[in-house]
């Protein structure tokens, strides 16, 4: 199977669970993005007359139980940047 037509069905798929009440919009894009366990998809939004798709993208606690680990000493968020945009 092309790459292509995976993703169109794993959309469609993931559409049809938001339409039925299966799932979220945020866990849909969750899932295509493939975030895991330590990131989550916040918020979505969608400009139609701009063509655009906004993602907010947020780590869970389990990020940082990840980090500590790594780091084998407490970490902490303490500043977060502004927004971040890409284009595609």
């Amino acid at each position: 199977m092309q790459v292509t037509g995976l993703i169109e069905k794993t959309f469609y798929i993931g559409f049809l669970a938001i339409l039925s009440g299966w799932m979220t919009p945020e866990a849909l894009f969750e899932q295509m993005l493939g975030l895991g366990e330590e990131w989550r998809v916040s918020r979505c939004e969608f400009d139609a007359a701009g063509g655009e798709m906004r993602l907010w993208v947020e780590e869970r606690p389990r990020f940082w139980a990840g980090e500590r680990a790594r780091q084998e000493e407490e970490v902490r968020a303490y500043d977060h940047t502004a927004e971040l945009e890409w284009r595609h």
